[in-house]
């Protein structure tokens, strides 16, 4: 966030590979007892969650769907609340959206 210009937020995009990377370091340690996300920024990154919690058998999954920056009331990337929506939502044990993503979320693309 800058303070310097009207706290604008900058996105930064993360390779995929590098959260698979990361996914499989976390997992050969201790078992995890619970999973939470956050933002997800690519289609392929939300693919490799859903495989790797599908293939652990992960459990007390916790889906944060970051999909507006704080003040904006723009999705960031539709199509990931779609690939959301069809395959993290199914493994979710709570899904803790705020009120934009829940609208997206739901299928109705717009704040009421």
């Amino acid at each position: 966030m800058d303070p310097e210009h009207g706290w604008n937020h900058a996105v930064y995009p993360v390779n995929s590979e590098q959260v698979r990377h990361q996914l499989k370091t976390v997992l050969s340690g201790s078992p995890l007892d619970a999973m939470k996300t956050g933002m997800l920024g690519s289609i392929e990154i939300i693919e490799i969650l859903s495989e790797t919690i599908e293939q652990h058998h992960l459990q007390n999954i916790v889906i944060d769907p970051v999909m507006v920056c704080k003040g904006e009331s723009e999705v960031l990337q539709p199509e990931n609340g779609i690939a959301i929506r069809e395959l993290l939502l199914p493994r979710a044990t709570i899904v803790t959206p705020n009120w934009i993503a829940y609208t997206y979320l739901d299928n109705k693309n717009k704040v009421a």
